[in-house]
């Protein structure tokens, strides 16, 4: 049986803009991005490991 009230919600939902998906699908980005969240990750085990 399908839900109704997902497709709805699915239906409703708001798409990404143009500018988003240019971000998405930018590899130099994309590459930031990852050095960032992995630079954080390394500090905060850092941080907490007394």
């Amino acid at each position: 049986m399908i839900d109704l009230n997902a497709d709805r919600a699915i239906a409703n939902a708001p798409l990404p803009t143009t500018a988003t998906l240019r971000r998405r699908n930018n590899l130099l980005i994309q590459g930031w991005r990852f050095v960032t969240l992995n630079l954080r990750m390394y500090l905060m085990v850092l941080k907490g490991n007394h």
